[in-house]
């Protein structure tokens, strides 16, 4: 296997930096959302950093799929002059053979940033909630996927912050990281030949607009106000057999995301006919559990065709992912500044991602018509909560603004300022109290 470290230089920039647009009013337009849900009160990162290039490196594993969106990040950075970048690549470690079935992928080496030399960040992408209490001790801070408002209040909890929404994002430009990193994964070297061959198919196929490479560029969309009235639901189906027999609350979750999935598309079929599309992708599974909803085709099902569908559907619905995590495509819609309805999410994230204002919730199918319907007959509200996603996302989940902020707050705790671990309880990075309703999601 091969292992090393990738430099990424600084170049003139490429691309506009990251600027947020300004924050907006609340609007009386929507439902108003739960009450108070944002769980930490981060200062603007851009007054974390000095004004000097910091020195980043980060150390992942081999086409690290939840890591993609932080190492582009991190490259958009490094050309625009913002941070000076290594990328180390870490061998894979060989699934555990113990311990809870759901977890043992996770003992492969997390993705750690370093900056400046001193400070360091455990990125923890796994679906599930449990905290590596090693990692969390060892470093600075640690940025979880899915993060749970109770484990804030174990041990060091106050160095745990939200990773918020990521999906597979690569970069517009040959990142010699990212190839580094696939090249890792494949193996023996006539494995290597293959890939990189494959790889640079992939990417010079996206740069005729060709293929399924999701490029930055291809990936976000700001609003289009006045579509017509369409929905879409498209999705997989997790497979119980594939669980150890034993594992009875991996399975019933499986099967609980499968029978959601199927019922929803049911209902939105009747309900909405010509004005919605939606299916789950083929498969031996899918063909024995629900034939009747399966899309007609892997071709209907790729990303290039699911990327389509997502532009011309003002309304996508989407369900939390395995172990109720937020998943790629609940991502993919903010980044497509859609309006979404979603099941109440159990995870934290930063920016006040909240219900009414940015997600209509539906825990049944009748529910999930009922808040299309919604959104159907006041495209007023529909066109309101696209804006509000379109500006989320700029601000939170735009690849070099999640890695902006990474570094910022990092940075800023290895310096002993706003260090977390240090905070008075009024301290503006210091957590604040869990909201109602985020504890009853996470219940």
């Amino acid at each position: 296997m091969s292992v090393g470290t990738q430099r990424v230089e600084s170049e003139s920039p490429a691309i506009a930096g990251p600027s947020p647009p300004p924050q907006r009013e609340a609007s009386s337009l929507l439902p108003a959302p739960a009450a108070a849900e944002t769980v930490f009160q981060e200062p603007p990162i851009e007054s974390l950093l000095p004004e000097t290039a910091v020195a980043c490196r980060l150390r992942v594993t081999p086409a690290a799929l939840m890591s993609s969106a932080v190492l582009t990040g991190l490259a958009m950075l490094a050309r625009q002059g913002r941070i000076r970048l290594d990328v180390e690549i870490l061998p894979d470690a060989a699934p555990l053979d113990h311990g809870p079935w759901h977890l043992r992928d996770k003992q492969r080496p997390q993705t750690v940033l370093e900056v400046d030399g001193r400070g360091s960040a455990v990125i923890d992408g796994h679906d599930s909630w449990e905290v590596e209490t090693q990692d969390l001790l060892r470093h600075d801070l640690y940025f979880k996927r899915s993060l749970r408002p109770e484990s804030l209040l174990m041990p060091r909890g106050e160095r745990l912050r939200p990773l918020g929404l990521v999906n597979e994002v690569r970069a517009d430009f040959l990142d010699p990281a990212e190839l580094s990193s696939e090249l890792a994964a494949a193996g023996s070297a006539p494995q290597r030949a293959k890939t990189l061959l494959r790889w640079l198919a992939w990417y010079g196929a996206s740069k005729l607009g060709l293929g399924g490479r999701p490029n930055w560029s291809r990936m976000h969309a700001p609003p289009t106000p006045g579509q017509p009235q369409r929905v879409m639901l498209m999705a997989g189906l997790w497979d119980p057999a594939q669980v150890p027999a034993g594992d009875h609350a991996q399975r019933a979750d499986r099967e609980a995301i499968n029978l959601l999935r199927v019922e929803c598309i049911r209902a939105l079929r009747r309900a909405f006919g010509a004005r919605f599309h939606g299916g789950v992708r083929p498969g031996q599974f899918a063909r024995r559990y629900a034939p009747d909803v399966m899309l007609a085709s892997e071709r209907e099902a790729s990303r290039r065709e699911f990327l389509r569908r997502v532009r011309d559907n003002a309304v996508c619905v989407t369900s939390l992912g395995l172990n109720g995590s937020n998943g790629f495509r609940l991502a993919e819609f903010v980044a497509f500044s859609r309006a979404i309805v979603c099941e109440p999410l159990r995870y934290v994230l930063p920016g006040g991602f909240v219900p009414g204002a940015h997600y209509l919730e539906y825990t049944t199918p009748d529910e999930c018509v009922a808040r299309v319907t919604q959104l159907f007959d006041r495209p007023d509200w529909r066109d309101e909560m696209a804006q509000r996603n379109w500006e989320w996302y700029s601000s939170w989940q735009r690849p070099d603004r999640i890695a902006l902020r990474l570094v910022a707050l990092t940075w800023a705790a290895s310096q002993g300022r706003h260090r977390p671990g240090d905070a008075p309880d009024n301290h503006p990075m210091a957590p604040q109290e869990t909201p109602s309703a985020l504890r009853a999601a996470s219940s």
